[in-house]
């Protein structure tokens, strides 16, 4: 666009774009970064991102207003205030200005300990947040960690229901047991050799049939296509040892 500045005058930029490092979203990457923008003006201001952030680059200044609300219920919202930049002219001082009265936002990542429940876990941390005197309903986004597979949806709603009255509480989970961790490291290593749809269900089928001791027992890529094309009958007489596999050029399996 090339921004043109008037000569004698405080020159202001304003922009709502998403700027490196203040990425709005890694599914959004950004198209611009702090070296891109024009060092002619005394002030930029951009939106697009929900936290404030100030940037003094030789003659100019970059700040990000932000908010003045929580809207995404992440960790950086959790740990920059809310409020509104203020500049005075002619002295040019700029100032950013607290809001008193927002809601309070608190954002806790908790690791389950084994010595304790998965209830245990959870209040203690809410316990430590609500033990203080709000104005209003403060908003708890918990998110929780660990490798217990027995923590169910049931469980979460009976806790905010517990604490609807106290606060506005999100509990979100990424649980992981060994099993499923060994099936996203399958996957992300088959991703990266690139291998196609039908190679990554071979993979996964000769990975299953190690595990339960049935590699030998028959061929896992046959079995694989016949399960493709539907066969799952003939599939699951071979598997049996109701049928025998024979292949040749012109027919795949013979009794």
């Amino acid at each position: 666009m090339e921004p043109q500045t008037n000569q004698g005058c405080y020159n202001i930029l304003m922009i709502h774009q998403s700027i490196e490092p203040y990425v709005y979203s890694p599914l959004e990457p950004p198209s611009l970064n702090l070296n891109n923008l024009p060092k002619e003006f005394d002030l930029i201001i951009d939106g697009h991102i929900h936290t404030n952030h100030y940037k003094k680059t030789q003659d100019t200044t970059f700040i990000i207003p932000g908010s003045t609300i929580v809207t995404q219920l992440k960790k950086e919202e959790a740990e920059k205030p809310k409020g509104f930049y203020k500049l005075k002219l002619p002295e040019k001082k700029l100032d950013f200005i607290n809001l008193e009265n927002t809601r309070k936002f608190f954002y806790k990542e908790i690791h389950l300990e084994n010595d304790k429940t998965i209830h245990e876990n959870i209040e203690d941390e809410l316990n430590k947040i609500l033990n203080q005197k709000f104005k209003k309903l403060p908003i708890i986004k918990l998110k929780i960690f660990g490798k217990h597979s027995d923590i169910i949806n049931k469980e979460i709603k009976e806790l905010e229901k517990k604490y609807q009255e106290k606060s506005i509480l999100k509990i979100s989970t990424q649980l992981e047991s060994d099993e499923i961790k060994q099936k996203l490291d399958l996957l992300k290593k088959m991703r990266e050799e690139k291998l196609s749809l039908e190679e990554m269900g071979i993979q996964i089928l000769k990975k299953n049939l190690d595990n339960l001791k049935f590699n030998k027992s028959f061929d896992a890529e046959n079995i694989f296509k016949l399960l493709s094309d539907g066969s799952t009958q003939k599939a699951f007489d071979i598997i049996t040892k109701r049928q025998s596999t024979l292949q040749t050029k012109g027919d795949w399996w013979k009794k």
